[in-house]
């Protein structure tokens, strides 16, 4: 079984390592020419245009999605989780709530964005993550929404509708390995915070 882990260097590009840490793959940032970028046009980050911000974002998503979906990939850290629900959702100017469902080693079997809108306990349905688990035989999933306001605190609905997907999940024996709040810079792990309690 082969793993891939995803690293950041001095912002200028992303690299993709095997697990023998032989780097497989690398995504070049290139900077622009222009010394500064007026707030009014662009979006300063790096000296980069959003348009270029988000064609750099689009060429890591696709060598993610190329690299997770081969057979025999896995996540072997939070951190990869995180970056790909980031790469995922950070972008989305309305809620949306996304699931991984992942086989006994950790190895992404779909990622499929199921609920968009208000994401609230009331909105998302845990029968039918389950559901969808059962369908694709998932030993356990990671379940994960953003915040488009850009904060990742969770709120009071948050944690409820954590604690409901859990208790549906047990019963049938697939594990919650933790949910993931995206804001536009941040990611919050609720099993870091101590709030995931399966």
């Amino acid at each position: 079984m082969k793993a891939v882990s995803i690293k950041r260097k001095g912002g200028e590009g992303i690299d993709f390592y095997d697990d023998d840490g032989e780097e497989i793959e690398k995504v070049t940032v290139k900077k622009s020419k222009a010394k500064s970028v007026e707030p009014k046009k662009a979006d300063a980050v790096f000296g980069l245009s959003r348009k270029e911000e988000d064609d750099i974002i689009a060429q890591a998503l696709s060598i993610l999605e190329r690299r997770i979906s081969k057979e025999g990939v896995a996540f072997t850290s939070m951190n990869d989780v995180k970056a790909y629900f980031a790469t995922q959702m950070s972008l989305y100017e309305y809620e949306v709530f996304s699931v991984m469902f992942l086989n006994r080693h950790n190895c992404l079997i779909a990622y499929e964005e199921m609920f968009r809108g208000c994401v609230a306990s009331a909105a998302v349905s845990p029968r039918q993550v389950v559901k969808r688990a059962l369908e694709l035989n998932a030993s356990s999933i990671v379940i994960s929404h953003n915040h488009p306001s850009g904060r990742i605190e969770p709120s009071d609905d948050d944690v409820v509708l954590t604690r409901k997907i859990i208790s549906a999940c047990r019963v049938l024996n697939i594990r919650v390995v933790d949910h993931i709040i995206v804001g536009a810079t941040k990611t919050l792990s609720f099993l870091e915070k101590g709030l995931l309690k399966n």
